[in-house]
């Protein structure tokens, strides 16, 4: 029997983040487990206090933090202990992690590598492609020409020479570049051309079903859904409750749904962890709120964007602007929801209540996309690996656990690691 083995290098613990990125990361950890794959992940913090950390876990329990460069005979007992026969290795994040080193562990085991596109840090070290005047800047690699007049044109001029250098030192191992989007696909491929039959797209989840809603007969359900932080449109949220409630506009009842604290007056918090309250916490509550729009407003370009998709299979309507990545170009694919070039286009939409009810009983009425269910996208050979390990058959390596650190950790954790 063959004993398979992945390993994944993130900035975050998906165990306890309900983020994009970890949510994936889980649902793939699960598929793995089906298919009697072990999974081994290294994350990395953004906070050290001194020496350079890493965060261990193996098959979705967390096993400590570690120093830094003990990932090297970490993954050597790995491979001892289980005699494991087929490896491949996952970057889902870069963020920081030491390039040099990886490539080092890459080199001595001879994995195939597997980089799965989350955020554009593979292009830039600013990896929401936000303009350091606040904008998006476009989908291109950093360059003189196009980071003329932006504060971090050196970094990330600097930064994309080092992606370069990174791909070009692993080109051996380099198995594939995984995009979950058309979207991001077409970014990756003009910044690294010459990997272009490895720039593969595998959209993370699988639908199915149709969803019938009734038309909207009482108020209009409007609601923000994730993080509260000014980049995905929180503050632009907020604006947009009080100048509704400012002018009047009696239509809408506004709900938040995510983990964030921070409360508004006239919003109806509707507290939501994937990570604590599983994969479908998103979908059900939604589902049991019957939301009718959802405000999309991030101000960087999403790669994916679970929170679409899971808006979608409840036949949620979109607002979302020009800038927002895959989100905007399959709200124009699927003509589910409204792509605005401003907010002010957007505020002055919504003051017209009785327009915005005809445009979403219309979008009900139609044949367009109304998935009634979504699934994990459970083809995973693209991410698995048959080439030959290097395994060097040493006596097992004594690595030694940050113990105060993986306390701390712990307690900050403690209910989402029960909760796996």
């Amino acid at each position: 029997m063959t004993n398979e083995l992945v390993i994944s290098f993130m900035h975050a613990n998906y165990m306890v983040n309900s983020y994009g990125t970890e949510k994936f990361v889980r649902e793939l950890s699960l598929e793995l487990n089906k298919h009697a794959i072990h999974h081994l992940s290294f994350f990395s913090f953004y906070h050290n206090y001194g020496k350079k950390s890493v965060g261990v876990t193996y098959d979705d329990r967390f096993n400590g933090i570690y120093d830094y460069y003990s990932i090297d005979p970490i993954i050597n007992n790995y491979l001892v202990k289980y005699n494991i026969d087929k490896c491949t290795i996952h970057i889902h994040n870069f963020l920081n992690h030491d390039l040099s080193y990886i490539e080092k562990i890459i080199k001595k085991y001879n994995i195939e590598v597997c980089i799965i596109v989350h955020d554009f840090y593979i292009l830039c070290d600013n990896y929401k492609l936000i303009h350091s005047n606040g904008t998006f800047c476009g989908g291109n690699p950093p360059d003189e020409k196009k980071c003329v007049d932006c504060d971090y044109k050196t970094n990330g001029i600097q930064h994309y020479m080092k992606m370069k250098q990174f791909l070009n030192g692993i080109s051996y191992q380099l198995k594939n570049i995984i995009c979950p989007s058309d979207y991001v696909k077409s970014i990756v491929m003009s910044a690294y051309p010459e990997y272009k039959s490895r720039i593969i797209q595998r959209p993370h989840l699988k639908f199915e079903g149709h969803l019938e809603r009734k038309s909207i007969q009482n108020q209009i359900k409007i609601g923000y859904a994730g993080i509260q932080v000014a980049d995905k449109g929180f503050v632009d949220w907020k604006n947009l409750v009080n100048e509704l409630n400012d002018n009047h506009v009696s239509e809408y009842s506004f709900y938040y749904f995510g983990t964030g604290k921070e409360k508004i007056d006239n919003v109806t918090n509707v507290y939501v962890s994937s990570a604590e309250q599983g994969e479908n916490a998103m979908v059900e509550a939604i589902r049991k709120e019957a939301l009718d729009i959802v405000f999309m407003w991030t101000q960087c370009p999403e790669t994916y964007s679970y929170v679409y998709y899971e808006m979608s299979i409840n036949g949620v309507y979109v607002l979302t602007n020009t800038n927002s990545g895959n989100i905007q170009q399959e709200i124009k694919k699927n003509k589910n929801g409204v792509v605005f070039e401003s907010y002010s286009d957007c505020l002055n939409y919504l003051k017209d209540g009785s327009a915005v009810k005809d445009d979403i009983n219309e979008y009900r009425a139609d044949d367009n996309f109304h998935p009634l269910k979504m699934r994990f996208n459970d083809d995973i050979d693209m991410l698995r690996s048959n080439s030959n390990l290097n395994v060097i058959n040493d006596k097992k390596i004594k690595v030694k656990k940050q113990y105060l650190k993986m306390v701390l950790y712990y307690f900050k954790h403690i209910k989402c690691l029960k909760s796996r």
